[in-house]
């Protein structure tokens, strides 16, 4: 995922932009009924509108994702768990699962801001940072109803 996201922010702006063209008149094609028909301000109102949502979705999306991973692969290593209740999520994991998510969406910004017609925004570090954290709590609720459920047929 890490891997995806620096591919994705390697894009220059104007590839970036287009892309999210595509995908965002696509979109707004399916959404708004008659899109093609509509004047070309109204359309060029629908377009702007949704673009920037659209773009801002995918940032949190992506990290919500990368989130998840890292909890997931946290869980797996004894380390971490060693002292734990089976049936309880381990705090310290989404601590460190976080932390080490908003620490990629940070470099993930400066990064961009060495590619041409990208920006370093710190608004995207929060908006990341959140999708990080909503990936990880879903992953950690799941995997603690899924302990629950196993400690319950264990008793």
């Amino acid at each position: 995922m890490c891997g995806f996201i620096f591919f994705m922010s390697a894009h220059p702006g104007g590839e970036s932009g287009a892309l999210s063209k595509q995908i965002v008149t696509l979109i707004v094609s399916v959404v708004v009924p008659d899109y093609a028909s509509l004047p070309l301000h109204e359309q060029a109102s629908w377009f702007d509108g949704i673009h920037l949502f659209i773009r801002k979705l995918a940032h949190f999306t992506e990290f919500a994702i990368l989130g998840g991973l890292v909890i997931n692969l946290l869980a797996r290593i004894p380390a971490f768990d060693k002292n734990q209740d089976a049936c309880k999520t381990p705090a310290a994991s989404i601590a460190i699962s976080w932390i080490l998510t908003c620490a990629y969406a940070a470099s993930d910004e400066i990064h961009q801001a060495f590619v041409p017609g990208r920006a370093c925004m710190i608004t995207d570090v929060l908006i990341d940072s959140a999708g990080a954290l909503t990936g990880i709590l879903l992953v950690a609720a799941i995997a603690h109803v899924h302990a629950r459920i196993i400690c319950r047929q264990s008793n």
